[in-house]
């Protein structure tokens, strides 16, 4: 008996705990799982390292068929050039076969309608052809007004670098013997940047208003009323503002450097009287607001330059008699 009730007891409790276990699972409590859970971090952060290093391995692949890519534009440019004269020469071969193919249609038409018809057809295509070529001329003939144009202020921008650059050099030497006037040096330097920018980095709209400009004044060059004062004050020319002498002409000494410099034009100072006068008749050539300069042209190849101007009352292509106020 007592066996028996001992054997009952052993599964009572057993189905018991079972229930209990079951009850456990259903509710979703869960034993602590220790280091599962940094575990799981560390497999998702190598799962992450892993994916970026292959991003950046495709990275670098793109960036390698990128480079491919161009060298291959490149090359094909080349071959492009290449081929150019040759490929001219056979279009202008089929244009004759193609000329000569409508003349033989005209010389065999049947009729003399058919005659007359394929003449006009002949005739219109050669006046198409003459007044393209035409304005291929005309084309071609104001690139090069305009080729020549910007050859002049290349030459003008690069004596004026010339000068600016010897300047800053005379400038840099003196700095280093004379530490105390480093200040001073460095506005010069930044004067002498901001001067040279404006001049040698003129925009492309500079340029266009400059070809227009010139364009706009055909014949002037010839013509004496621009230039005729100018040539009878040579040596006397009148002073284009009212003030102290800061730097003359030539070769001299800096007044606060002591180096000698090469100028090409004198400063003014203009602390009593701002006005800037044209010094003799001439037309504006160009105008530039970022370093104030205005450059006006007296014909015969003879320019002015009116630089550092606060304002400029003048635009380009305009007239300005002598004594006229430019800008200040």
């Amino acid at each position: 008996m007592r066996l028996e009730i001992g054997g009952r007891s052993l599964v009572g409790w057993a189905t018991l705990f079972l229930v209990l276990f079951l009850a456990v699972a259903a509710a979703g409590w869960r034993l602590p799982a220790g280091g599962g859970t940094e575990g799981g971090e560390e497999a998702q952060k190598r799962h992450l390292d892993l994916e970026l290093e292959e991003f950046r391995h495709r990275l670098r692949e793109v960036a390698a068929d990128a480079a491919r890519t161009e060298g291959e534009i490149l090359r094909l440019q080349a071959a492009l050039d290449r081929q150019a004269p040759r490929l001219a020469y056979q279009v202008r071969s089929l244009y004759k076969v193609h000329r000569r193919d409508r003349l033989g249609d005209l010389l065999s038409a049947p009729s003399l309608a058919a005659f007359e018809r394929r003449k006009r057809s002949l005739f219109h295509l050669f006046r198409r052809d003459v007044e393209r070529m035409r304005q291929w001329r005309e084309t071609l003939a104001s690139l090069e007004r305009r080729a020549r144009l910007l050859l002049r202020v290349e030459e003008l921008l690069e004596a004026l670098y010339r000068d600016m650059a010897w300047n800053l050099s005379a400038a840099l030497r003196a700095a280093t013997n004379s530490p105390r006037l480093a200040g001073e040096i460095e506005a010069d330097k930044r004067d002498f940047r901001r001067l040279h920018e404006g001049l040698s980095l003129l925009p492309p709209a500079a340029v266009a208003r400059l070809c227009e400009a010139v364009e706009a004044r055909k014949g002037f060059e010839a013509s004496k009323e621009g230039s005729a004062d100018l040539r009878r004050l040579r040596g006397e020319l009148p002073w284009p503002a009212t003030g102290a002498l800061l730097m003359s002409f030539g070769l001299q000494r800096h007044p606060r450097i002591g180096t000698k410099l090469l100028s090409r034009g004198i400063d003014i100072d203009l602390t009593d009287d701002p006005t800037v006068r044209a010094i003799a008749d001439g037309r504006v050539l160009l105008t530039q607001e970022s370093p104030g300069l205005v450059i006006l042209d007296h014909g015969h190849r003879i320019y002015t330059i009116y630089g550092n101007l606060s304002r400029i009352d003048r635009g380009t292509g305009a007239w300005v008699r002598g004594g006229e106020p430019v800008g200040e």
